[in-house]
């Protein structure tokens, strides 16, 4: 089972914070709805922070635990930003 980024996190935000509720990313890295792209979300928490856009938030995102274990559990399967940005913005 993997896991997505509120319960890495453990932040309770599972349905509040923005990763949660993306639908168009459902299924990345088997993740539920942004819940294992939330690098990509516009208007996550980061650092406490609530992050308004990629450019800002990347990078702090890059070494997250969240963003790191994905990348690491993911191996030759993982899809980068640049890919992910294409799905979300069809």
């Amino acid at each position: 089972m993997v896991l997505n980024c509120w319960d890495i996190m453990n932040c309770g935000k599972n349905g509040l914070c923005p990763a949660s509720k993306e639908v168009n990313l459902d299924g990345i890295h088997n993740g539920l709805n942004g819940g294992r792209a939330c690098w990509v979300v516009k208007n996550t928490e980061c650092g406490d922070e609530i992050q308004p856009n990629f450019t800002l938030k990347f990078g702090r995102c890059k070494d997250c635990e969240v963003y790191t274990t994905v990348m690491e559990e993911e191996g030759d399967d993982f899809k980068g930003p640049a890919d992910l940005m294409r799905i979300l913005y069809k």
